[in-house]
Order: C-alpha cells, then sequence, then structure tokens
C-alpha cells in the first residue's frame, strides 16, 4: 500500500497535466455533486473554499456558475496549482479564484473567511486530521458549511475522532460519501 501511495504522489507532485486528464472523468460526477451542493449553500456574494483543489476543476466550475462568490483552492502540490491557475486564466475566472498552495492543517485564511468549505478526494490523504478539522472550522463563518467528499472506505472514524462528535455522512454517488464537519467546534481562545 505504501508503495501504492508514494506512487500516487509522484503523480500528483510531477504530473499535474496527466492527473488532470485522468481524473477528469473519475471525478466528474463527484465535482457534479459538490458544485450542486455549493451553489446551494454559499449565501449571495459568499465565499467557498475548495480544500485539495487538485488541478481546480471543481473551483473554476464554481467559479464560472456563481459570478458573485469568491472561490479559494488550495492544494499541497505546486504543479496541480499551475494547472489550476491556468485553468482559471483559461476560463476567466482567475480574478475571482484565489489558487495556492498550502496545506490543510494551515490554511492561510482568516478566521471566519468562508461560508462554505468543500473537499473532494483529498481527505483520505490527510496526515493531521485533527489539524484539518480545526482549521476548516476556524475559516468557516458561523452557520456555514464543511462538506468532505471522498470514497466510502476512506477513514472517516479518524475524522469522528478528530472532532470529537458524530460526523453525518449520505452517499454521493456509486464510490462516494459526502461528510458534514459541525460548525460549532469552536476553540476555547475563539469563545
Amino acid at each position: 500500500m505504501h508503495r501504492v501511495m508514494t506512487a500516487m504522489q509522484h503523480l500528483f507532485d510531477r504530473h499535474g497535466t496527466a492527473y488532470d486528464r485522468y481524473t477528469h472523468r473519475v471525478f466528474g460526477g463527484l465535482h457534479a455533486c459538490a458544485l450542486a451542493d455549493a451553489v446551494r449553500a454559499a449565501p449571495p456574494g459568499g465565499a467557498v473554499l475548495d480544500v485539495g483543489a487538485g488541478p481546480g476543476r471543481l473551483a473554476v466550475a464554481l467559479a464560472s456558475r456563481r459570478a458573485d462568490l469568491t472561490v479559494h483552492a488550495i492544494d499541497i502540490s505546486l504543479d496541480m496549482i499551475e494547472v489550476a491557475r491556468r485553468h482559471a486564466q483559461d476560463a476567466g475566472v482567475a480574478d475571482r479564484t484565489h489558487i495556492e498552495v498550502a496545506d490543510v492543517a494551515a490554511v492561510p485564511l482568516a478566521d471566519d473567511s468562508v461560508d462554505v468549505v468543500i473537499s473532494t478526494a483529498s481527505f483520505h490523504h490527510w496526515r493531521d486530521v485533527s489539524g484539518a478539522a480545526r482549521e476548516l472550522t476556524r475559516v468557516t463563518r458561523p452557520g456555514g458549511r464543511i462538506w468532505i467528499y471522498d470514497l466510502r472506505l476512506a477513514p472517516w472514524r479518524r475524522l469522528a475522532a478528530a472532532v470529537g462528535a458524530p460526523i453525518t455522512r449520505t452517499p454521493a454517488g456509486l464510490l462516494f460519501t459526502r461528510a458534514e464537519l459541525p460548525n460549532n467546534l469552536r476553540s476555547p481562545t475563539r469563545d
């Protein structure tokens, strides 16, 4: 298993364009589900964060669909970010998409700065699940939504343990599930 993950990381880090071509078909339905959820949930003039954005197709689709939104997209792979920036430029939404290299456990956004967080097929790669949960809660405004879409076999118990509360999961296609993190998990220093 470790060998497979190492090979996949090589693909993420050095072959963003190839990854984009391959996964566009695989994740098309999942992205459509996440896109529909974010479009419905984001308030007018709101902000959305796409975590583990990869080549940026979902972030670009969201910015294209809702011209009133500011879309932030992060990924730990510079190659993926470069592909995502090209997609945003080609789609004419680069001015409303802020795409940068960042780890989910260290999101470069201010407290309470986004209304919706979405993450598709990246959760199973997160090394610091507790740090990620803290960061996603930190950047999400009160009343905002945090949706994690990933394989049904992803380590969902680790996520529930990280937030210290049960998480609601619903099907998101044949192989995927959507989990919603509670957004009332504030650290004592923020209350």
